[in-house]
């Protein structure tokens, strides 16, 4: 396939004890979780405008699924 990473899930569900010990003393708390979508990765591994498209939807969805803690063999078949 190549093309290297194409999301990266920021946030809570991500490694959790950690992340809290390093916001706690922050008072404006740890920000909010995000997804990083690597557009030139996306379009190395996709042809096609409808390609990228389904690869984003395909890609959120996954990831989302990270957000509500779920691991790789459980998104498998999502």
């Amino acid at each position: 396939m190549g093309g290297g990473i194409l999301p990266v899930f920021r946030g809570a569900q991500e490694h959790f004890a950690a992340y809290q010990q390093q916001h706690a003393a922050d008072p404006m708390g740890p920000g909010p979780d995000y997804i990083v979508l690597y557009q030139k990765n996306i379009e190395a591994v996709c042809s096609g405008e409808a390609g990228v498209r389904e690869q984003i939807r395909l890609t959120v969805i996954h990831e989302l699924g990270h957000y509500f803690g779920m691991d790789e063999n459980q998104l498998k078949n999502v």
